[in-house]
């Protein structure tokens, strides 16, 4: 093709803001498919019965090949299972929870939620006690839940403190649900009330790099591990049950319990630290902003922390291999 001589450029290029409308548009869609496979993505449940058919993952562990780069590690474990199945699968279709979306008139509030990584095991467990209002009355609460497991039936108190029966509780797979029956309808909320849900689970910290999971590092030659979490776009429920979608933004409280030698880190600034005994340390976090569950992020690690002040008074932390937070380019940084 022959241009003639003298023609602006900008008849053949495309202009930066052109550019930026084109990168903005293809960063939407691809968060509305990311959100879409999430949302709608349903377990293989052919053949289902109705007992729990999870298997414990069964990788053997991988090594890093370069220092200071973190990578995946898995080793044969499986996670130590309840007496008995407190809340198996079931193909029962009679509710709403065959949906794959939400019901809009169960709101979570506010979540407690305490996390136990047991590095040397591959598994962690946890409690989490979640804040809910309804606007319609109901005999069923339903959240999400994946290849973690319930490990004793579920709780629930009314608002005015009264402790509600349970009837059942089960996994529906296919919308990867855990639905909890009370004995009796309860009764929608009306200003801050709110009913108490507390669920205790478990789940491995191997077999994948989402949810809640461990990866090693080597740092001068020693391999060193790190607990953390990757929710976006909707694997929190792989971590802890929750009300997955991001629209049920919810404030939090996390806790986190974890062998001495390490620490924690979470999306709030520590609150305060906590002796459990000669071996574990408890840290606990101040109270979240309301956030989408895929905001939600803790870790338990073994890097070197630094902390600064920004030149426009703000503190400033950094976390991380100890040859980065001793570079002077990102000591520099820091403060700017």
């Amino acid at each position: 093709m022959n241009f003639a001589e003298g023609e602006p450029s900008k008849r053949y290029c495309i202009r930066g803001k052109h550019v930026a409308v084109i990168c903005g548009v293809v960063v939407a869609v691809g968060l509305i498919v990311g959100l879409s496979v999430g949302l709608t993505r349903s377990c293989d449940c052919s053949g289902d019965t109705g007992q729990d058919t999870t298997k414990a993952p069964s990788q053997t562990s991988s090594t890093t090949a370069s220092p200071t780069q973190a990578s995946s590690t898995t080793s044969t474990t499986t996670l130590p299972p309840p007496e008995q199945d407190i809340c198996p699968a079931s193909e029962d279709k009679s509710g709403q929870w065959t949906n794959f979306r939400l019901p809009d008139f169960i709101t979570p509030v506010h979540y407690d939620l305490e996390v136990k990584p047991l590095m040397d095991e591959d598994r962690y467990t946890g409690t989490v006690t979640i804040s809910i209002s309804l606007s319609n009355a109901t005999r069923y609460l339903w959240l999400h839940i994946r290849e973690t497991k319930i490990t004793k039936l579920p709780e629930l108190v009314t608002p005015s403190g009264g402790k509600v029966t349970i009837q059942q509780c089960f996994e529906y797979k296919q919308q990867e649900y855990v639905v909890v029956q009370a004995a009796e309808e309860l009764a929608a909320t009306t200003g801050d009330s709110v009913y108490l849900l507390t669920l205790e689970f478990a789940g491995w910290l191997n077999g994948s790099l989402v949810g809640f999971y461990r990866t090693t590092y080597t740092e001068k030659g020693q391999v060193k591990s790190i607990a953390a979490t990757d929710h976006e776009p909707t694997d929190a429920r792989k971590s802890f049950p929750c009300f997955d979608e991001p629209n049920k933004k919810a404030t939090y409280n996390i806790t986190i319990i974890h062998p001495k030698e390490y620490s924690a880190l979470s999306n709030m600034p520590v609150e305060r630290e906590e002796e459990v005994d000669d071996n574990w340390k408890k840290t606990v976090f101040k109270k979240s902003v309301p956030m989408s569950t895929y905001l939600v992020c803790f870790a338990v690690h073994q890097f070197t922390r630094i902390n600064r002040t920004s030149n426009t008074g703000k503190p400033v932390s950094l976390n991380g291999f100890q040859k980065f937070t001793t570079n002077a380019f990102v000591v520099k940084f820091l403060a700017s």
